[in-house]
């Protein structure tokens, strides 16, 4: 195994944690407009629905509670940029995407064992990539248009929207458009790139 460069530790920990924030980010947005539906009564929504601890917010939490499983959110999101990462780090997949993942998963567990969620990194890394297996055949990451219903970014976001039990295109449309939020704000061409050039 050849060691890693220093510049190189930093970007894939830059990588690590810019994912992870990407991920809470995600989770806490998706949360917060669902729960905006929901008091507002639209789209057939139950205020009285099942609640779930708010583990994630963008600011203080306007409620302890949300009508979304934000851990199903979270793992759905981690899942797929894990899978964009692995899709564009196929060059240095070892190098790059293994270390990234393994490392996410375990913070991840660490984070979800804080708010009482009781699992491991292999866990959690098991629930990973099980999860990205249902689009891991898209043609595409994002799609060849606005309307292609095959990339992996639009399975995804219609996989956790079932796995949250909103299975309706209302819902998978909201986080569709939160996905693509956190794929740009990744910028993960550009920061594969600089990693491969490290290496």
């Amino acid at each position: 195994m050849v060691a890693r460069t220093a510049e190189a530790d930093k970007l894939l920990h830059e990588l690590t944690a810019r994912t992870l924030g990407e991920v809470i980010d995600f989770s806490a947005s998706v949360a917060e407009e669902f729960d905006s539906l929901i008091a507002r009564g639209l789209f057939g929504l139950d205020i009285n629905a099942q609640k779930y601890p708010r583990l994630f917010s963008n600011g203080p939490p306007k409620a302890p509670t949300t009508g979304v499983n934000q851990m199903v959110l979270s793992l759905g999101a981690l899942s797929f940029f894990l899978h964009a990462i692995d899709r564009l780090s196929y060059r240095q997949r070892s190098a790059i995407f293994d270390p990234v993942a393994i490392s996410l998963a375990q913070t991840f567990a660490e984070m979800l064992n804080t708010k009482n969620v009781k699992t491991t990194g292999n866990d959690t890394l098991y629930a990973l990539q099980s999860a990205y297996l249902r689009y891991a055949d898209a043609p595409t990451l994002l799609g060849q248009s606005a309307q292609d219903k095959n990339s992996a970014a639009r399975l995804a976001t219609h996989a956790i929207a079932k796995d949250v039990g909103h299975p309706g295109e209302v819902f998978s449309s909201l986080m569709f458009g939160k996905l693509l939020d956190g794929i740009v704000a990744l910028d993960l061409a550009n920061r594969i790139a600089a990693l491969e050039a490290v290496l």
